[in-house]
């Protein structure tokens, strides 16, 4: 991973090598690439059902990878998106 690359871009490169692919549309791609780690948290917590502790133990989080894993591992226990090839439309809902 480039050591320049934004939070956002490390983010998204750990949910490609989990998902074995990139499960965004561009705009998505594009949006989440500009984030930070803030702005991630929020994500999760609007939309991959991040509870307060959960956004807690997030926020002391300085890797990236950790969460990636936690949306990944979301959309595994969320019965309406049980594989990661639904994570795409999950994501596209997510940002109309």
């Amino acid at each position: 991973m480039d050591t320049n690359a934004t939070y956002g871009e490390q983010f998204l490169a750990e949910v490609r090598s989990l998902v074995g692919g990139n499960p965004f549309d561009y705009a998505a791609t594009k949006r989440v690439k500009a984030m930070g780690q803030a702005g991630i948290i929020d994500l999760l917590r609007k939309n991959a059902g991040a509870t307060y502790a959960d956004i807690q133990r997030l926020k002391t989080a300085e890797d990236p990878k950790e969460l990636a894993l936690y949306l990944y591992e979301a959309q595994r226990r969320s019965p309406q998106t049980p594989t990661a090839a639904s994570m795409a439309l999950y994501w596209l809902y997510m940002f109309q």
